[in-house]
C-alpha cells in the first residue's frame, strides 16, 4: 500500500522480490560448496546477484515515502509526526530480530566449546539507534543492518528538508518545488559520491547511497502526473547510463536502472496495479521486512544444524533439502515477526498519522 489513494500491487511484489533475492544470496554462502555439485553454474551466478535486491529496496522505499506525503503540509509538526510513525513502524521488528540474534547467540554458546563473544552494551546500543555504520562499529549482529542505518537517514534528510523549503518558501507550491530541486541537487552530489567522484565520505554516511532514493522519489513525482515529472525521469535515468557507461561498471546503478524502467513502464501502462500481481510475490512482499531482518541469523543457523547433521558427505537431495529448509525456516520465522510484532506496529503507527490535506 503506497499512500492512500492509490494502490500499487506490483511495488509489494517487487519489494518481495528484492527480499528473497537477498535470502538467497546470503544463504546460499552458507552451502555453496554442496550446491555447486548439481547445481547449474548459471543459477549460482544469479544466486550471486542476490544482493542487487538492495538498491531495489532504496528505490522503491523512495517511491512509497514520497507517496505517503502526497499533499501533506509538511511543517515541523507533521515532520515530527512523520518521524514518530517510521519509529513505531520499524523499530519493534528490528529490536525484536536484535533479541532473537541474542538469543540464538546464547542457544549456540550453550552447545560449544569454544564461546564467540556477545556484543557489548555500546555495540547493542548503536545497534538499537541505526548508529553502528556510522560509527564504525563491525556488523557484528548481522550482516543487513547497514541498510537500516541508510534507511533512517534517507527518511530524516527528506522529511525535515521539506520543512526547510517550507519555511523558506513564500508558499506551499514554491516549498515544494524549492524541495525537490534541493532532492535532485543531492542526487547529483550523491552520483558523484557513488562513483568515488567526491571523496572524504563518512563512514556509513547516506550521500553515496542517496541517488537510488530520489530515483524513487521522482517516479513517484510520475504517479502523481506532476508537471514535467516525466521528462526530468527521463534526463535523470539518461544521467544514470551514462554515468555506468563512462564509469567503472557497478551492478548497483545496472538494478537501479533496471527497476526504475520498469516502474516507469508499470506507469506509462497504467498497469502497476497488474503486472506480477500473485499470491506468492504479494505474500513476499507482505513479509518481506521480517524476511530481510530475520533470514541472515534464522536461515543460516538451520543450514548450519542441517551441514552438521548430515555430515560432508552429503548426496544432492539432502543439501537442497538442507537448502530449502533454511528457506522455509526463514519465511516461517518473518511471518511470525510480521503477525506477532510488524502488524501491530503498523497499526499503532497509523493511530499517530496526521491526514494529507490539499
Amino acid at each position: 500500500m503506497v499512500g492512500d489513494k492509490a494502490r500499487y500491487r506490483t511495488i509489494d511484489s517487487l519489494r518481495g522480490f528484492a527480499a528473497i533475492a537477498v535470502v538467497f544470496f546470503h544463504l546460499t554462502g552458507n552451502i555453496r560448496q554442496e550446491l555447486s555439485m548439481w547445481v547449474p553454474e548459471i543459477v549460482m551466478t544469479i544466486f550471486s546477484y542476490g544482493y542487487l535486491g538492495v538498491p531495489v529496496f532504496f528505490v522503491i522505499s523512495g517511491f512509497v515515502i514520497a507517496q505517503s506525503i502526497a499533499n501533506a503540509n509538511v511543517n515541523l509538526k507533521f515532520a515530527g509526526n512523520f518521524a514518530l510513525r517510521r519509529m513505531i513502524r520499524l523499530d519493534p521488528p528490528y529490536w525484536a530480530s536484535i533479541i532473537i540474534a541474542m538469543v540464538l547467540l546464547a542457544m549456540k554458546n550453550a552447545m560449544q566449546v569454544n564461546e564467540e563473544p556477545y556484543p557489548s552494551f555500546s555495540t547493542l546500543a548503536a545497534h538499537i539507534f541505526y548508529l553502528q555504520d556510522l560509527l564504525k562499529i563491525p556488523p557484528v549482529i548481522s550482516e543487513v543492518y547497514w541498510t537500516l542505518c541508510l534507511e533512517v537517514q534517507f527518511y530524516l534528510f527528506f522529511i525535515f528538508s521539506a520543512v526547510l523549503m517550507s519555511a523558506i518558501a513564500p508558499s506551499k507550491y514554491w516549498g515544494k518545488n524549492l524541495h525537490f530541486i534541493l532532492i535532485l541537487a543531492f542526487g547529483v552530489a550523491s552520483i558523484l559520491a557513488d562513483y568515488k567522484l567526491l571523496n572524504s565520505m563518512p563512514s556509513g554516511f547516506f550521500l553515496p547511497y542517496w541517488h537510488y532514493f530520489v530515483t524513487g522519489i521522482i517516479l513517484s513525482e510520475v504517479a502523481k502526473k506532476t508537471p514535467y515529472a516525466t521528462l526530468i525521469f527521463l534526463f535523470w535515468l539518461g544521467f544514470e547510463v551514462i554515468m555506468q557507461i563512462s564509469q567503472p561498471l557497478r551492478p548497483y546503478t545496472i538494478a537501479l536502472i533496471f527497476c526504475a524502467a520498469f516502474v516507469y513502464l508499470g506507469l506509462f501502462f497504467n498497469a502497476l496495479d497488474r503486472w506480477l500481481v500473485y499470491r506468492p510475490f504479494l505474500f513476499l512482499g507482505y513479509i518481506s521486512y521480517s524476511l530481510y531482518l530475520l533470514h541472515p541469523d534464522i536461515g543460516w543457523k538451520a543450514i548450519s544444524i542441517g551441514k552438521t547433521y548430515y555430515g560432508l558427505d552429503m548426496a544432492w537431495y539432502q543439501s537442497a533439502g538442507v537448502f530449502a529448509g533454511g528457506i522455509t525456516i526463514s519465511i516461517l520465522a518473518a511471518w511470525l515477526l510480521v503477525v506477532l510484532i510488524e502488524q501491530p506496529s503498523v497499526r499503532l503507527a497509523k493511530k499517530f498519522k496526521i491526514k494529507p490535506v490539499s
